[in-house]
């Protein structure tokens, strides 16, 4: 794998960007889904898919984590333990 550099953004971007994550922050903690749906189209537009998925990805598991530690002893860990490759 090759790691390549990122130009740099303008700064009205890296704003847009942020707001986009807001608004979908937003739309995630009213209706407890949906960050992603939101997020994704308009920062692919903004910085390319190839950024945009992982940083949606990222951004929402980042979000997901209080969930899981409240719902931790509902998992059943060994059916996603051995579900993983």
């Amino acid at each position: 794998m090759v790691l390549r550099r990122v130009p740099a953004l303008p700064p009205e971007a890296v704003v847009l960007a942020g707001c986009v994550a807001a608004l979908a922050g937003i739309i995630r903690g009213i209706t407890g889904f949906g960050g992603a749906m939101v997020m994704a189209p308009p920062l692919a537009l903004l910085l390319g898919p190839r950024i945009a998925v992982p940083v949606t990805m990222l951004l929402e598991g980042i979000a997901a984590l209080p969930m899981l530690w409240q719902t931790r002893d509902a998992v059943r860990w060994r059916t996603i333990v051995a579900s993983t490759p």
